[in-house]
């Protein structure tokens, strides 16, 4: 099967074709999620985009491209195979954690945002969030342009259409995702450009991304650091706002943030030879 196959509705009828034999025989129904690549048709009744949670559960199927998780006494969860980091056994008791969009300080987008009032805090739930805010105090910036520039980050959407350019940039970063920025009075534009710096740790580069404002020809210029070094080992000149995330992406996002953890809590026994 091809990746382009493994979406919702061949996930859907897979587990249609499995489900009855692991089903008590009085179940009139059963719950499901699905993980696949197509996450941006991953969406609630509001038509809102959701992050899966993390499933525990028995693996009891197995297939060429798809995994078969039992949660309850009639829930589910099917995984594409070709998403998971790590590949359990039948049988095996597992932690499956699908990819959930992110803030910079590590929480879940979904999760909530404490704001105090008075000596009370409450936990606030935003509903539909989908932006992930730079870690940069706004109100300090004497540049415009870079705060247009960081405007930009924050809400342009990225190739895949699930997540912003910032959500990009942030999975892209590693374990300790960096921002960093330069901010330039106007006087100055001449000869020093306003801009955001982000570590970069996949399989496409190793070190720094910088997008650096060009105030003469109105566009972005982008340069890849080599880790350990103030090499420019790539650029990309010319580039307008508009085509910010795709040109990000081809530089920077090899895919490895799509793959779910695997955690297996207790593996399956072995079976005696006869």
């Amino acid at each position: 099967m091809q990746i382009q196959t493994l979406n919702r509705e061949s996930a859907q009828a897979w587990l249609h074709s499995v489900v009855r034999q692991h089903l008590a025989s009085n179940a009139r129904r059963y719950d499901r999620s699905c993980y696949t690549p197509d996450l941006g048709r991953q969406c609630n009744a509001l038509g809102i985009h959701v992050d899966l949670k993390p499933e525990e559960g028995k693996v009891v199927e197995l297939s060429e491209d798809w995994l078969l998780l039992k949660t309850g006494r009639a829930s589910f969860f099917v995984a594409a195979r070709s998403l998971l980091a790590f590949q359990p056994a039948l049988g095996d008791q597992v932690r499956i954690t699908p990819y959930a969009r992110r803030r910079f300080d590590g929480t879940r987008l979904d999760a909530p945002i404490q704001e105090r009032y008075g000596d009370v805090v409450f936990d606030v739930f935003k509903l539909g969030e989908r932006v992930s805010p730079l870690p940069i105090d706004k109100s300090a910036l004497r540049s415009p342009h870079l705060l247009a520039l960081i405007e930009q980050v924050e809400q342009l959407s990225a190739p895949d259409r699930y997540r912003t350019l910032a959500q990009l940039l942030l999975d892209a970063g590693g374990d300790s995702p960096r921002v960093d920025y330069r901010d330039v009075d106007d006087k100055d534009l001449g000869r020093i450009a306003p801009a955001l710096r982000f570590s970069v740790q996949t399989t496409k580069h190793r070190g720094h991304l910088d997008i650096r404002y060009n105030r003469g020809a109105d566009w972005y210029d982008l340069y890849l650091i080599e880790a350990g070094s103030l090499d420019e080992v790539q650029a990309r000149t010319g580039v307008y706002f508009n085509e910010l995330a795709v040109v990000i992406a081809s530089l920077i996002d090899d895919g490895s943030w799509l793959l779910a953890k695997v955690e297996v809590l207790q593996a399956a026994r072995q079976r005696r030879a006869a």
